[in-house]
């Protein structure tokens, strides 16, 4: 008859396992339930990342940079127009 029950230490530990069970499911369920949140909020986001592309580089440069008529301090070869800025750098542009 001893044998068949249980010390009451023994019944705690088996209650423990059994509430630390029943806490795991219900963890895992929030941990399901923002797992979907986070799919739904971060789907579009990947989708229109993959989507757009970032412009490539023009090589134009802007009107107010160009300075029209400079002093010609580099002959260009034949392959390639030089244009010069205000603060006094060479943009090469190869043709």
């Amino acid at each position: 008859m001893n044998d068949t029950l249980l010390n009451q230490d023994e019944i705690d530990s088996l209650l423990n396992q059994i509430n630390n069970e029943n806490n795991s499911d219900t963890e895992n369920k929030e941990n399901e339930n923002q797992l979907k949140t986070y799919k739904k909020i971060f789907r579009p986001l990947k989708k229109s990342v993959e989507k757009f592309q970032f412009p490539r580089r023009s090589p134009i440069i802007k009107k107010e940079n160009v300075v029209l008529n400079p002093e010609p301090s580099y002959i260009p070869k034949k392959n390639e127009t030089v244009v010069y800025t205000l603060d006094g750098y060479i943009k090469r542009r190869y043709k």
